[in-house]
């Protein structure tokens, strides 16, 4: 097992921004499949069942990542398995680009994504590691708000960027190539970095026990169990926005203005919210910033729920939601780190993330299903009801535990 180090073994400190770099090929990667692709597969003849099945098949490594994030705390730098999921994400994108659409090709297309995107997700846990280690205590916020903005820039090269390579002349080809390259261009970041050295006892086994009595004292303690349920919590998400394209014909929005509120001028608000969390948590309690950001998303849901139905309404309400939403993904990073410690950091740090991604699927559900089954309206009411609900009892708990 790899034993804790101090701080004082790094001599020179990065400034926080160089994980907005490093976390570029995650979100390239993942913007690609998502966007990218099952536009290129239904314009090349396949189902819509079909594109989406590549898609849900290329996306898995993001929730199966936590059955091999303890392997980078059982072995080799943080920076080597940084250089391997960068590689492999980059690599397997190129070779996607050799591969045509087609009915027969459809598994070997989905298997290359898959290959990608699991290379994508070494990318977290490495990186987590990281930010324990190579960032000072007091800059960590800003680590994480540079960080989620560089997942959200990175899907939106991926997705936009390479849509728009895609269709624009270059042609599928060149998109997914130059996309690869830049996800192994990344690796260069590196050289900022000064990673602490780690020393490892025990055999294999040993080794994965002591992360699993590591991650199970995390979960045990007061402060790890409580991030633990924000995370499962309905707090700081909204399911209504993975689909707004979908609803705001409601607001009498034109189609123009929705591609751009909720395609790249919501990723630029949405990015401004993740730098603004990141100093903001640095300089208060990070729980009550991430609580505080999540009150926000559950204001902005309820305001929008309520307002006129008007084409004003919608881009300011949305592109409000969006810079909240930011917020609440950096603030919800920095307490992850405030918690997880140097010890086993990278697991610790990829299950947290992982399970801060569950309320997100089963909101996106539920609120689909509340506005077929009832209106808009009551949907974005019961996403904020709920949030209220939860964060009254996360602040009880806050409050308790202060004076325990």
């Amino acid at each position: 097992m790899r034993l804790p180090s101090t701080s004082a073994q790094v001599k020179d400190r990065p400034h926080p921004s160089i994980f907005f770099l490093l976390n570029l090929p995650f979100g390239i990667t993942t913007g690609y499949i998502i966007v990218a692709i099952p536009y290129l597969a239904t314009h090349a003849g396949l189902p819509v069942a079909t594109a989406a099945s590549i898609v849900a098949v290329g996306i898995a490594p993001k929730a199966l990542k936590v059955i091999w994030s303890p392997l980078i705390d059982m072995g080799l730098t943080l920076k080597t398995w940084y250089r391997l999921g960068a590689s492999l994400s980059g690599l397997m994108l190129i070779a996607s680009s050799f591969i045509p659409f087609s009915r027969s090709t459809v598994p070997l297309v989905a298997a290359v994504l898959f290959a990608a995107e699991f290379g994508s997700s070494l990318l977290s846990p490495a990186l987590g590691g990281l930010m324990a280690d190579a960032i000072a205590d007091e800059v960590k916020g800003r680590a994480a708000g540079w960080y989620q903005l560089g997942a959200k820039l990175g899907r939106g090269i991926g997705g936009g960027g390479g849509l728009w390579l895609a269709m624009n002349g270059a042609g599928p080809n060149t998109a997914t190539v130059v996309l690869g390259l830049v996800c192994v261009s990344c690796i260069a970041g590196l050289n900022l970095l000064d990673e602490l050295q780690r020393r490892f006892t025990g055999n294999a086994v040993q080794r994965f026990a002591e992360i699993g009595r590591e991650l199970w004292q995390l979960v045990r303690s007061r402060d790890g169990l409580m991030v633990v349920l924000v995370s499962l919590a309905p707090i700081g998400i909204s399911g209504a926005d993975n689909f707004l394209s979908a609803i705001a014909s409601e607001w009498k929005v034109p189609v123009g203005m929705v591609a751009l509120v909720t395609g790249f001028a919501g990723g630029l608000f949405g990015m401004a919210g993740c730098l603004i969390a990141g100093w903001w948590a640095d300089h208060a309690d990070r729980r009550v910033v991430y609580l505080t950001t999540g009150l926000l998303v559950a204001a902005a849901s309820a305001v929008l729920a309520v307002a006129p139905h008007a084409p004003g309404v919608f881009v300011g309400g949305t592109v409000t939601q969006r810079i909240f939403l930011g917020m609440s993904d950096a603030a919800l990073s920095a307490l992850v780190l405030s918690v997880i410690g140097r010890s086993a950091a990278a697991t610790k740090f990829a299950v947290l993330a992982a399970l801060g991604n569950v309320p997100e699927v089963y909101m996106t559900g539920v609120s689909g299903w509340i506005h077929d089954s009832w209106s808009t309206t009551i949907m974005l009411l019961f996403e904020s009801a709920i949030a209220l609900l939860c964060l009254g009892a996360a602040a009880l708990w806050l409050k308790r535990y202060r004076r325990a």
